[in-house]
């Protein structure tokens, strides 16, 4: 299964770059991915170690790429670490017994069938699904002490270290610890405002499983740098009227905003059902920002998430949908009117009814579709911004039209 998820994951990759088939990628393609992987994730990955990965290296029997890669590979599809990815692909929780991924790499002259099984499945950008529920016969007592709090926070599990098979269980959140039966306390600290799940895992066995829900303190921005977030104090970009960023600030820390992207979240339990609510939002994308640019718009549930990404007209192949289960990529399909131009405004509207998205921009009718996992109760929003752009308002209805969410900052 981990094989497969992997290759799953280099499916996505591949379609997001934008560079044909990767049997048939130069040494500069790959040269070029591994900067964008190091400019997304701050993590670095060899030219060589992608070429191992795509198979276009020779390695002695199996590969083995290690968390920390994988962790890279899933940012970088869209995801926030590994364990999202496969919850979110398969509705299970990955082996976190296993420290690697074992993937057979493929000769040269087998590689267009293995090319044909990486296209079957699903692509999507990032978020988890409610996984499998707990055995209810294996004693292992857990709590977690805030499950909900304001980020940033200290979590804290408590966990009963007499269980007999305690030295072998796993808990994982985004990354891994074992537990022990030297102690009964574990902490994460929590920086980021998020939703996601704690597992506990004995072998493959899942034995515990509970949602942990980091909120924000309303609308708040991040950049990261060397895999440090950091929060944009919110007068930096809070106008009156409008979210304008403040590139003084930035210049003054001397960040580079080349290859920059800035989250806008706001994580909380939102009075909207996921499969039928209408968000509505205006944003300008400045004109000096490279032509091919793109942002993201991400709307996560209990279930599974929503997203929507808009580059420049003539960079259409990068534009996709993520629609929980299904991921509509414009490599493969045409998806030419959900372009952004540089120095304009859009107004993005995403009308979800009983499992149906229906997107516009400004005022004209560009994607209809449906889907079948319930996304559950809205759990966080969060806008991927490229660099520096400006925000004139974010709204929402639910299924009955009232307004509930009306942010005009």
């Amino acid at each position: 299964m981990e094989d497969n998820n992997l290759k799953e994951c280099l499916r996505i990759i591949e379609e997001k770059v934008g560079k044909g088939k990767s049997q048939e990628w130069t040494d500069g393609v790959f040269a070029q991915i591994s900067d964008e992987i190091l400019a997304e994730t701050k993590v670095v990955l060899s030219k060589n170690t992608l070429k191992r990965l795509f198979g276009k290296m020779r390695t002695p029997n199996d590969y083995h790429p290690q968390r920390e890669t994988r962790n890279a590979l899933a940012k970088f599809a869209g995801y926030e670490n590994w364990n999202q990815f496969v919850v979110t692909k398969t509705g299970k929780v990955p082996d976190v017994n296993q420290d690697s991924v074992s993937i057979k790499l493929p000769r040269r002259n087998t590689w267009l069938v293995v090319a044909a099984i990486l296209l079957v499945g699903l692509a999507a950008w990032y978020f988890t699904s409610e996984p499998q529920p707990p055995p209810t016969n294996i004693p292992l007592s857990l709590t977690i002490k805030n499950p909900v709090d304001t980020a940033p926070y200290t979590l804290v599990a408590k966990y009963d270290s007499t269980y007999e098979g305690i030295n072998s269980c796993i808990l994982s959140l985004g990354d891994e610890f074992q537990l022990s039966s030297q102690s009964s306390t574990y902490t994460e600290f929590m920086e980021l405002p998020v939703f996601t799940w704690l597992f506990v895992k004995n072998g493959k066995d899942l034995i515990f499983s509970q949602t942990v829900h980091a909120l924000s303190k309303g609308w708040e921005a991040f950049y990261q740098k060397k895999k440090k977030y950091t929060k944009v104090p919110n007068q930096v970009w809070k106008k009156p009227g409008k979210v304008s960023f403040d590139k003084k600030w930035f210049a003054d820390r001397n960040l580079d905003t080349s290859r920059f992207e800035i989250q806008f979240r706001n994580v909380k339990n939102f009075e909207l059902d996921g499969d039928n609510f209408t968000f509505e939002t205006r944003v300008l994308k400045h004109s000096q920002l490279q032509s091919c640019s793109g942002n993201t718009y991400k709307i996560f549930g209990e279930g599974g998430h929503l997203e929507v990404s808009l580059f420049s007209p003539f960079c259409a192949q990068h534009n996709f949908i993520n629609l929980n289960e299904l991921f509509i990529s414009g490599r493969t399909n045409d998806l030419t009117d959900l372009g952004h131009k540089v120095g304009e405004y859009l107004t993005i509207k995403m009308e979800v009814k009983n499992k149906n998205l229906k997107l516009t921009l400004d005022g004209k009718a560009c994607f209809d579709r449906s889907y079948t996992k319930s996304m559950g109760k809205v759990k966080a929003i969060i806008f991927g911004l490229s660099n520096f752009n400006d925000i004139d308002y974010i709204k929402a209805w639910d299924a009955k039209g009232e307004l509930v969410e009306n942010h005009q900052f």
